[in-house]
């Protein structure tokens, strides 16, 4: 197009500029902008909302609020796309008062907020906990005559899920009806989630039911969610049950899952079974972690397999899955227990020298330790050094 001496659009600017923020490619976006100046073409609404986008999700927030305060300066009138990007990254960071005083300013400025807007910001209060602030939000959005839609909605239910307040959640569920929205699955998911952390396993079912009754197909996290609350719930030969349910509609576990499922058999005393599918794990098409292994390590300590659970640490290192500071706390927790102090001590060195340091039950193991025993005193210099950090 240069080649022939065409003069791009700003439209069509506008296209490269939208598709290189998407892609994570902000610096890039931005060549182009300085560009456009350069072959006289003036950006517009579109043009800077996809930078200030680009910004806001390549984790730059306050790089992308500098550049809106430059832009007005310079005469740009920001639109409501442009305050709602802002407002929904202030609010990702936490920064929910500062996305209320952002969209203060859009009503002073004659910028009329929609429902993405104040979704953003109810859902910024939910995420800090502050759920009055959040009813404020949506007061005003519904005084304005806007109507709430199926994310404020899903925000809400989360919101109060993780405050614990359960049935405030699913009264704001069964009124989305009034609102003529029906939930969908990614809202089913957050209130099963939120009923399992409550203990109400059975009440999660039946919504687990209704969902499939009206339609709606469950996904990986639906039956993660559930698996896990009946697993926490003492229920594990129901939790496998489920387990097959879910591999028979095609839908393949992930490690997620399989954690779930091992973390909980061991607990139950069942570690052949745990250890059985865990070695089963190596023929699927399975991306493990860390975790996955540390729950072993941890049932095998359990179950006194002292040498089990120090083959397979040795086999995570192997396999290229880095400890973290759980798994050093688990094997000198495990050693500490059977009073294989040598072994404990060994592991304490390399947690140390890794940057890693000891949690509470370690350290109370620790003192324990040193309260009952004196006679190997290299262990006990040892363990004092790690006590006194």
């Amino acid at each position: 197009m240069l080649d022939k001496n065409i003069k791009p659009s700003v439209i069509t600017f506008n296209i490269l500029i939208d598709a290189l923020c998407k892609d994570n490619r902000a610096n890039e976006a931005f060549q182009i902008l300085e560009f456009m100046h350069q072959k006289g073409v003036e950006p517009t609404a579109p043009t800077y909302n996809s930078l200030i986008y680009g910004l806001c999700i390549a984790g730059q927030r306050e790089k992308a609020t500098q550049f809106f305060s430059d832009i007005i300066s310079q005469g740009f009138s920001p639109d409501v796309i442009t305050f709602s990007i802002l407002v929904d990254a202030l609010c990702k960071d936490g920064m929910a008062e500062e996305a209320n005083e952002l969209l203060e300013l859009m009503i002073e400025t004659d910028v009329v907020p929609d429902t993405v807007t104040y979704s953003a910001l109810i859902d910024g209060y939910c995420l800090k906990g502050q759920m009055e602030e959040a009813l404020r939000v949506f007061n005003s959005m519904v005084g304005r005559g806007l109507k709430p839609n199926v994310v404020t909605f899903s925000s809400f239910i989360d919101g109060f899920c993780k405050a614990k307040r359960v049935d405030e959640a699913m009264i704001l569920f069964r009124d989305m009806n009034a609102f003529g929205l029906t939930p969908n699955v990614v809202t089913r998911n957050i209130l099963i989630d939120g009923l399992c952390k409550a203990g109400r396993v059975e009440v999660a079912q039946q919504l687990f039911e209704d969902m499939q009754n009206c339609g709606q197909i469950p996904n990986i996290i639906t039956y993660a969610s559930l698996i896990d609350g009946l697993c926490c719930n003492g229920c594990l030969s129901e939790a496998m049950e489920l387990f097959h349910k879910m591999e028979s509609t095609g839908l393949n576990a992930d490690v997620v899952i399989y954690n779930i499922i091992i973390d909980n058999m061991c607990k139950a005393g069942k570690l052949n079974e745990a250890e059985k599918l865990f070695c089963s794990l190596s023929t699927k098409d399975l991306q493990l972690n860390t975790r996955i292994y540390n729950i072993m390590i941890n049932g095998f300590f359990h179950e006194g397999m002292l040498s089990h659970a120090e083959n397979l640490f040795t086999e995570m290192e192997e396999k290229g899955f880095s400890p973290d500071s759980w798994t050093y706390n688990i094997l000198i927790q495990g050693f500490l227990k059977k009073n294989d102090t040598r072994k404990a001590v060994e592991f304490l060195k390399v947690m140390d020298e890794r940057g890693f340091s000891g949690d509470a039950t370690t350290a109370s193991m620790v003192v324990d330790f040193l309260l009952q025993n004196e006679s190997n005193h290299e262990s006990i210099g040892i363990l004092r050094e790690f006590f006194l950090k």
